[in-house]
């Protein structure tokens, strides 16, 4: 196998593998959007970051989401090529604990962040419940891209 082709294998199965794990931790988020957990939509909060019209946000909020937990796939992958987390089960391992820290910092920055600046009076009224619900979704993207890692171990090559 040449590098080109490679480098074509390492780039796509990174891509599916974050792919899948973006879809994963959004489907988890949205089973609590609406709820008095989650009262609103996710991906609206992610959205009024970059707009205050409440028909744009989600749109928004879905576009960068998905585009975030692309990049997102690449860093863990680095991580976990740098750390050596690549044989066995340990792409699972070790993307959970980066999924942990990840989870962490953003639920900081959605919840006390957005609920200061955020462009929907809800937004305001996030909480400790919705801070556990996103750190959750987080570590849940990271358990699920080692996984997806492990099915297509080119990614960590």
């Amino acid at each position: 196998m040449d590098s080109t082709t490679l480098s074509f294998s390492v780039v796509s199965s990174i891509l599916g593998a974050g792919t899948i794990a973006t879809a994963v931790m959004s489907l988890f988020v949205l089973l609590f959007s609406g709820t008095a957990v989650l009262p609103l939509n996710p991906l609206m909060v992610i959205g009024s970051m970059v707009t205050s019209s409440r028909i744009a946000a989600p749109r928004f909020g879905a576009v960068m989401h998905f585009a975030v937990g692309i990049l997102a796939a690449f860093l863990y992958a680095v991580l976990l090529r740098a750390t050596g987390f690549v044989s066995a089960a340990m792409p699972i391992a070790g993307a959970t604990l980066i999924g942990f820290i990840h989870g962490y910092v953003m639920s900081f920055i959605l919840v006390i962040s957005l609920g200061e600046n955020g462009a929907s009076p809800g937004i305001r009224k996030q909480g400790m419940a919705q801070a556990g619900v996103y750190l959750v979704a987080h570590v849940l993207f990271g358990a699920s891209l080692g996984l997806m890692f492990m099915v297509l171990p080119a990614a960590l090559q």
